[in-house]
């Protein structure tokens, strides 16, 4: 079956209108349930299907971990010295009370370290983690819930929401995560606690079955409580592919009663599938590429884990939805971890290293198997990095050891292909990735093959994670950020909540956007661009972005074109008023150093570790008047990746500036 991209790149010129949510239910995983024979015989408890060699066959597990043991090890002796922290209802009321959410990372921690310990166990083999496993999970099964106060319910007994209600059990993501590191170690070490004492095994099961297992079978909750599951109607997002995933891999590996394992295991495609018929079909992520881990990340590793526990009769491998899904991380890629950060997506963040290479190869994508490859090449030594990331989920750790050593194989092969050449290695492994159009979504990338990347935009403004920004765009040159998308701050008490648009990195005045006779876009799904176009081999994307002002813009088009060329990129405004109110304002967001010169605007920006430097002019209609405004960073997020300072430079009309008109800008590179 044909790709959706690959017709994409073919046909490079493409005309859609804004995404909205799709009403063409595929039922994808549903149908393959509905028409499986003998349920019963190809599903068991007990976790035989679990593609990993038992915690005895140390032979096995020494070739699983060879050139990573040392690390892994590492990583469990500081969560052997760090210790499970204690939870006290203090820190619950002041969670509640801040609404930050890096007071919540003690419960992540806690899991995590569950993680890490069976890991150093499974990697070493000598006994030394078991008991500090034992504690650790002892203590996760005595604990009042396995959520954090950040994603806690709202409950009718406590409408404060402030300590977690025992008789009130949800699956949050945290949750669903500490019910995938439980029940993988469970399945590694059981016999092992049994040696101490039956008990340690009672309570963990007696644990997964309160927190994951009763909840998820419970429909009562599927409309309040568990929306992300999609059967109140409701529009999902990774919540859904998060939480499932790992509470279907908690039944698979420790749920006793076969009844309760298939109405689960049912239940769970049948969600999937919510997920896959409410995003689009060309894969692009339109909650940013922040979430694309816990998104279509999350969607391969349910395929990956259903086809292994059916034995290859769940298989949506070959899926067209799916591989562009996995894909899209690719693409979405711009160079040493910067990423195109449209709505919550955070610009540095490159995800899992080790998880595109599987994914490559289980979908035969050379795209996603070269981009692996990239990701693990460090361009500054000249080596492979080996490193496993084993504070990431259980699954996904055990998944990486099982195909490290292929991985270092085609490491080889492609380091072969370039002649030992390793610089000359990294420019191959990305020569799959080039422009790219994601029609549904309304995002298009486009690339010109000497170092310049642009990420555009229409769509609306009420997308998952939105941001105000139909339109905008960013712009890298040799990895170095010239105007840029700020991406999310922490999130905190008004991220969520009726205030979000407060916040400044949320509104379109600080995105590459215009503020038309002085109105800003609002948020709602019908502020949405319209006939937008791309020509992928001109380097072209065009939107009207009218339809995303409110009515007082007295704007009847306005016409946003990026034209990227070999040495350039113009930004065209061609706009058409019905009355003229304020001046228009042009915004370009960067965290760079600008200077204002006669007839243009100098601008230097630099890499992460500031070494590279370019310096972009930026030509300017004469009858614009250019001002740069800055703001003081503050945010943890936003320090780590534009520095102290951000800056916009602002265009502004006169106020009696025609009422139809354009205004062209020319990025050029200084040498």
């Amino acid at each position: 079956m044909k790709r959706l991209l690959s017709t994409l790149f073919i046909l490079c010129t493409v005309l859609s209108a804004f995404a909205a949510p799709r009403t063409d239910h595929r039922h994808l995983l549903e149908n393959i349930w509905n028409n499986l024979p003998d349920k019963e015989q190809v599903f068991k408890t007990g976790g035989e299907w679990f593609p990993y060699p038992a915690y005895s066959d140390r032979k096995a597990w020494d070739a699983l971990t060879e050139g990573v043991k040392k690390e892994i090890i590492r990583i469990g002796e500081k969560a052997v010295k760090e210790g499970m922290e204690i939870i006290k209802p203090s820190w619950y009321l002041q969670c509640e009370k801040a609404r930050d959410q890096r007071l919540t990372l003690p419960t992540k921690r806690n899991f995590r370290r569950v993680g890490d310990l069976a890991l150093a166990e499974l990697a070493e083999g000598k006994g030394r983690f078991i008991i500090p496993l034992i504690d650790a999970m002892w203590y996760m099964s005595e604990v009042s819930t396995w959520m954090n106060p950040y994603n806690s319910r709202r409950g009718k007994k406590n409408p404060l929401r402030q300590l977690p209600d025992p008789e009130d059990r949800y699956i949050s993501l945290n949750a669903a995560d500490a019910a995938n590191r439980m029940a993988v170690a469970w399945h590694f070490f059981h016999e092992e606690f049994d040696k101490y004492d039956p008990t340690i095994s009672k309570t963990i099961l007696g644990a997964l079955k309160k927190n994951t297992f009763d909840p998820y079978l419970d429909e009562t909750k599927d409309e309040h409580g568990h929306g992300w599951l999609g059967f109140s109607g409701n529009v999902v997002n990774n919540w859904n592919t998060y939480c499932n995933m790992q509470v279907i891999l908690a039944f698979l590996l420790a749920e006793q009663d076969e009844t309760r394992l298939l109405q689960a295991l049912g239940k769970g495609m049948r969600s999937i599938d919510k997920y896959l018929d409410s995003v689009s079909m060309d894969g692009c992520c339109d909650e940013g590429p922040g979430y694309w881990d816990m998104a279509g990340g999350k969607v391969y590793d349910f395929a990956r884990m259903m086809y292994d526990a059916s034995a290859g009769k769940v298989d949506i491998f070959g899926d067209s939805q799916v591989r562009n899904l996995c894909e899209y991380k690719a693409f979405n890629y711009i160079g040493d971890g910067w990423v195109i950060n449209f709505s919550d997506g955070q610009a540095k963040g490159d995800g899992d290293h080790l998880l595109p290479f599987r994914m490559g190869v289980d979908l035969g994508s050379e795209t996603l198997v070269n981009y692996g490859l990239y990701l693990q090449a460090d361009q500054k030594t000249g080596k492979f990095n080996s490193s496993i990331k084993s504070s990431t989920t259980g699954y996904r750790a055990l998944e990486a050891l099982r195909y490290m050593a292929q991985m270092r194989e085609a490491e080889k092969k492609a380091l072969d292909d370039a002649g030992g050449d390793f610089n000359k290695m990294c420019t191959m492994l990305t020569r799959n990735i080039g422009s790219v159009r994601y029609p549904q979504t309304d995002q298009t990338y486009l690339r010109n093959g000497k170092g310049w990347v642009l990420g555009a935009k229409g769509g609306f403004n009420k997308e998952s994670h939105n941001h105000n920004d139909v339109g905008s765009a960013l712009l890298f040159i040799d990895n170095c950020p010239v105007i840029v998308d700020l991406g999310c701050q922490v999130y905190g008490p008004k991220t969520f909540s009726s205030e979000r648009y407060t916040l400044y990195q949320n509104q379109s005045d600080w995105h590459n956007i215009v503020t038309i006779n002085g109105c800003s876009q609002p948020y709602g799904q019908e502020y949405a661009a319209r006939n937008s176009k791309a020509d992928l081999k001109a380097g072209f994307f065009s939107t009207d972005v009218a339809g995303a002002y409110p009515e007082a813009a007295a704007c009847n088009s306005w016409v946003r074109a990026y034209k990227l060329d070999e040495k350039s990129l113009t930004i065209t405004d061609t706009y058409s008023l019905k009355e003229r109110k304020a001046p228009d304002l042009i915004h370009f967001v960067t965290n760079g150093d600008i200077t204002l010169e006669k007839g243009y605007v100098k601008l230097v920006t630099r890499s992460s570790d500031g070494k590279t430097s370019v310096v972009t002019r930026i030509a300017y209609p004469k009858t614009l008047t250019p001002s740069v405004e800055t703001k003081e960073v503050t945010d943890s997020r936003h320090l780590k990746a534009w520095g102290k300072q951000i800056h916009r430079i602002v265009f502004s009309t006169s106020a009696k500036a025609p009422l139809k008109g354009s205004y062209t800008f020319k990025f050029t590179r200084e040498d």
